[in-house]
């Protein structure tokens, strides 16, 4: 028997066990789970999508990982919130809109993920299944697994060394903004998902790049510009003087078509294209607004000079949670007057703690980035600082972060492979541990 037969002997047992043990908490609704892996597992192999054996690892072990936690919150949440949808989230409107959906699915809706729900929906209704959050929810799992697939890729691609599992592990799995927000009923898994292979297109120079941006408008309609932004970028950056004047006969005609539709105020999903400066001013008001109520280190930075505040931003998108905000103290209060377990403290404290270990290769892998230094390739920088700015200036939920989290990997291994930069007889090691001793500091004092 070969070593790759056992392997997979191997994994498919211990999902089994996870499985049958994650019955416990939601009952059959995990045959789901085991349903959608072993499918999307069977067709990843069939169509040769895994490059080697770690990837199909990486799969095994994101979606096993993502497996439980979501079974644990389903739990938590029946538990203290008598559903099993979060309570501040838009999980549980995102799946109403699904399950009214069933009866028309041409009919306007906020986006298209409600419609993909209400087509799943009516997928079991033929098999004569009750519409459940669990039929959807794998998919979720399935395509965050596929996102760290990508972000290993990506690392790959962008600082030339093999990335192991334990940085993924604690880079994206074990950050709580990620983990969380993908084991929900969140339309961002898909437009992260979208976004990052869209960025390891360009970075193999793969043509396919743009149907990626057409796939993230229907989800988000100002993330598909973003995209298409930066494509553009990309595209003049290597463009031959050969093919400059198709690309822009190409470009007037667009241009032309966007600014039909502003001026005719035609609509895309929930955004009135005409009314599109004010919806841009508005946004960046809330979200200014909202930083600065919210206190700490967010309402710190959101009070500096704007220049500042765009160098920052690179860092603090990366470092957030900046501290554990007394992970003590929201818990026990949660506890004692809502009844309820705050999740999100318990999830955000374990992620500022594995920063420890982190803040140093992170803290060079941004500078580098920032700088555009040790050759480092110009479209992954641009994309890391346009989502960081993107992240950090127009919006202030923490599950838009799913689209950054996936580059901390290759942030992670441009810091550990590019010099510390400094002329002051420190070296990088050095600083990796002079950085370590000063975020343990703001740990204990979040605890505190």
């Amino acid at each position: 028997m070969s070593d790759y037969l056992i392997l997979s002997l191997t994994r498919n047992v211990i999902f089994l066990t996870i499985t049958f043990s994650l019955s416990f908490l939601v009952g059959k609704e995990v045959l789901y789970f085991l349903f959608y892996f072993f499918i999307s597992d069977i067709l990843l192999l069939k169509f040769n999508l895994y490059r080697s054996v770690k990837e199909r690892n990486i799969y095994f072990i994101s979606f096993s990982f993502l497996f439980i936690l979501a079974c644990v919150l389903a739990y938590h949440h029946n538990i203290f919130y008598e559903m099993p949808f979060d309570a501040y989230g838009d999980d549980k409107r995102f799946f109403e809109w699904g399950v009214s959906l069933k009866d028309d699915l041409f009919v306007s809706s906020y986006s298209i993920y409600e419609k993909l729900i209400a087509i799943v929906f009516l997928f079991y209704e033929i098999l004569g299944v009750d519409s459940s959050i669990y039929q959807v929810l794998p998919i979720n799992i399935v395509f965050a697994a596929l996102t760290i697939i990508i972000a290993y890729r990506i690392a790959l691609n962008v600082a030339g060394s093999d990335v192991s599992y334990f940085i993924l592990f604690l880079t994206i799995l074990l950050n709580y903004s990620y983990s969380q927000n993908v084991v929900h009923l969140y339309r961002d898994v898909y437009v992260g998902f979208f976004s990052v292979i869209f960025l390891l297109d360009i970075l193999e120079k793969k043509k396919r790049a743009l149907f990626w941006v057409v796939l993230v408008m229907p989800f988000r309609l100002p993330n598909g510009i973003i995209l298409l932004f930066l494509y553009t970028f990309s595209f003049l950056f290597y463009l031959n003087k050969e093919k400059l004047f198709k690309f822009l006969t190409i470009t007037g005609v667009s241009l032309t078509l966007i600014l039909a539709m502003i001026f005719t105020n035609a609509s895309i999903s929930k955004y009135q294209l005409g009314n599109v400066d004010k919806i841009v001013t508005d946004r960046v008001s809330k979200f200014s607004d909202e930083a600065s109520e919210a206190g700490g280190g967010m309402a710190l930075v959101n009070s500096m000079p704007v220049p500042v505040r765009f160098v920052l931003n690179n860092y603090v998108q990366v470092i957030r949670p900046i501290t554990i905000n007394g992970i003590y103290h929201p818990v026990r209060e949660s506890l004692k007057h809502e009844k309820i377990l705050n999740h999100r403290s318990i999830g955000w404290a374990i992620t500022t703690i594995s920063l420890v270990f982190l803040i140093g290769p992170y803290f060079l892998g941004v500078t580098n980035i920032v700088l555009m230094r040790n050759n480092l390739n110009k479209d992954f920088c641009l994309y890391f600082i346009v989502m960081a700015l993107t992240i950090g200036f127009f919006s202030f939920l923490d599950r838009h972060r799913v689209l950054i989290i996936p580059l901390l990997p290759a942030v992670y291994s441009i810091g550990c492979s590019a010099l510390s930069g400094f002329s002051i007889g420190i070296n990088r090691n050095q600083v990796f541990v002079c950085l370590s001793i000063l975020f343990s500091g703001v740990v204990i004092y979040g605890v505190i």
